[in-house]
């Protein structure tokens, strides 16, 4: 489940992409994965939890990450390069969902082109106007 809410945990999660985007550069130690686990457990779990979000983990993190960046119109690039990946196919096909949210809007968004485009249609037969151009 990826949180429609973008409260508390955007700063959070902000913070923790920029980490394990550097940590993920490296090879990560032990004392370091041990850190990863006591963030995990200790702060981002109980915070989501209050927050009502009741399963979080890193892939999950970073695929919110990726999708409220595409809702708020961030490039694919600036995408990739948050994530760490080499690719933004890789961004795009496994960390970026279209919530149910942003498909109803982009249904409405159709629906009212083609109202208009029917509107106009009826005054304008046969001009570039009459098909929203």
């Amino acid at each position: 489940m990826i949180p429609e809410n973008r409260s508390a945990l955007v700063h959070l999660l902000s913070e923790v992409a920029d980490l394990t985007r550097a940590l993920g550069e490296l090879l990560l130690p032990p004392a370091i994965t041990l850190c990863l686990k006591r963030l995990m457990n200790e702060v981002i779990k109980p915070t989501a939890r209050k927050l009502g979000i009741p399963e979080v983990g890193w892939k999950m993190l970073r695929r919110w990450n990726s999708t409220v960046m595409n809702e708020e119109h961030f490039s694919d690039k600036v995408r990739q390069t948050r994530l760490g990946h080499a690719s933004p196919i890789v961004t795009n096909e496994h960390y970026t969902v279209v919530r149910d949210s942003v498909s109803r809007r982009a249904a409405e968004a159709i629906d009212r082109r083609l109202e208009e485009s029917r509107k106009n249609s009826s005054k304008n037969v046969g001009t570039p106007e009459a098909v929203g151009v």
